[in-house]
């Protein structure tokens, strides 16, 4: 069983699939199913977001080495936005796609994400924060 939490195709747990030899769209349900939060890995806590991108140097030296051993430690480590703590999360199980439905399930997420970022690039060149 392969489950799936991008959910960027699949509303309500159904995915539309598009037969090529009919020419119809076909609605193809997928079993909802509890997965281990792959934001946290099923931790229910993340380092905080805050220190992402943070660089040591933009700490004083004196407090550098308790920064460190804080954040190694997890005691800067936040409640997982994704699972809330929950560690699992729901998802969709992609075994019961048919082989032809699965290669035009990762064709259309592909497509999806690729038209994603450039949205986002034309987002930033027109000066807006993404």
């Amino acid at each position: 069983m392969e489950v799936t939490t991008n959910t960027a195709l699949i509303w309500d747990g159904v995915w539309h699939f598009w037969n090529r030899q009919t020419k119809t769209e076909v609605p193809v349900t997928l079993p909802e199913r509890w997965t281990v939060c792959p934001e946290c890995d099923g931790e229910g806590k993340i380092g905080n977001p805050a220190f992402n991108g943070m660089s040591l140097s933009e700490l004083d030296a004196d407090d550098r080495d308790d920064f460190m051993d804080g954040y190694t430690s997890g005691r800067y480590d936040v409640t997982c936005g994704h699972c809330k703590g929950r560690t699992t999360v729901k998802g969709y199980d992609l075994s019961v796609l048919t082989p032809e439905q699965r290669a035009q399930y990762e064709r259309d997420l592909d497509q999806h994400w690729s038209d994603f970022a450039l949205q986002q690039a034309e987002r930033r060149a027109e000066g807006y924060e993404c």
